[in-house]
């Protein structure tokens, strides 16, 4: 009678470990980044909305000036 439940509850574990998603590239720990990388992909993310975060770049924007500019 012992045998059941403990079979049951092994059958559960497998299924369970079966079912969690494969380690992805994104899980995995990333180089870290020059404070000129962090500062452009701050830029890019927060700023470049409005504002050119290139030299050569147009600002989407017409009235936001260029870093360049600022």
């Amino acid at each position: 009678m012992i045998r059941l439940p403990v079979i049951a509850l092994l059958a559960l574990t497998a299924c369970s470990a079966a079912s969690q998603p494969p380690e992805t590239a994104s899980a995995l720990p990333q180089p870290a980044m020059t404070p000129v990388e962090r500062g452009h992909a701050f830029a890019e993310a927060r700023c470049s909305a409005c504002h050119a975060i290139t030299p050569q770049g147009i600002s989407p924007n017409p009235e936001s000036p260029p870093f360049a500019a600022v």
